[in-house]
């Protein structure tokens, strides 16, 4: 069984995906610094890149995020993505660290 590097957090937090003028929607499962899965229903292509949006006090945290994951549930229908982050900012350290305190 494969180690995590960074423990799992679990959360619901609705976001926003964005890449190349698009924007699609999702809700965030479960995060650490190395990543997040988002659930959505849209067929995302791995290695793609994006920007996700998460509201955080007044302000959006944007995270640099690489597709590594895609789920499909049992009706071959897309459900989610799993990502990587590319660039662990001072803001979603900041979000991780609020999510990990249970505040």
């Amino acid at each position: 069984m494969e180690k995590r590097y960074y423990k799992r957090l679990f959360t619901s937090k609705d976001i926003i995906l964005f890449s190349d003028n698009s924007i699609r929607y999702g809700t965030m499962t479960n995060c650490s610094a190395n990543g997040m899965y988002i659930e959505t229903m849209i067929s995302i292509p791995l290695d793609s890149l994006l920007k996700v949006l998460i509201p955080f006090r007044e302000e959006m945290v944007k995270v640099p995020v690489k597709v590594v994951r895609r789920a499909k549930n049992d009706n071959y229908f897309y459900q989610g993505i799993g990502v990587e982050s590319l660039n662990l900012t001072k803001e979603y350290l900041q979000f991780i660290i609020k999510i990990s305190s249970g505040n």
